[in-house]
């Protein structure tokens, strides 16, 4: 009995976010932040990392300069990420999606953009959790640093790629 290929609803393909998909990006990156990050950071951490997150932000963001991406699996948003020609700004994927997939496809076509816009590198700030995700990728650390959410610092790794 022959293998049967991936069903066409199982592919991922990456779009760039419509206003329409706020509510279900703001969705998707609450529920990465609180069900995967959990082995790098304290839950006073992700309290602080995942509150106050609204659709509008995600709205502003693709009205700021950034380019928002969704990656779609069937009529499911698999993950999501942001960028400029220069810096990965989010990049998460669906609990329930990890390692299928979504992120691979999000990161290549961040990278191919930024390549066409002539940048020669990529920088990204990687959550703890994700930075084996960034070094399977090419991507090395830089070093250490905080964002603030209130007075909570959340750790992150700077790490940079050569295109």
């Amino acid at each position: 009995m022959a293998a049967k290929g991936p069903r066409r609803d199982d592919r991922v393909r990456v779009r760039r976010a419509r206003p329409q998909d706020a509510i279900r990006i703001r969705n998707l990156h609450v529920a990465s932040i609180r069900e995967l990050t959990g082995s790098h950071y304290t839950p006073a951490q992700i309290a602080a990392w995942s509150a106050g997150r609204k659709p509008s932000d995600y709205l502003q963001a693709m009205r700021a300069g950034l380019t928002v991406w969704v990656a779609q699996r069937g009529r499911r948003i698999a993950g999501f990420a942001a960028a400029s020609e220069t810096e990965i700004h989010l990049l998460y994927v669906h609990p329930r999606q990890t390692g299928l997939g979504a992120g691979s496809a999000l990161l290549a076509e961040i990278e191919r953009t930024a390549r066409r816009a002539g940048s020669r590198q990529l920088l990204c700030p990687a959550s703890l959790n994700a930075v084996s995700f960034y070094r399977a990728h090419g991507y090395l650390p830089q070093g250490r640093a905080n964002v603030h959410f209130g007075d909570t610092p959340i750790p992150y790794l700077k790490m940079r790629k050569t295109l």
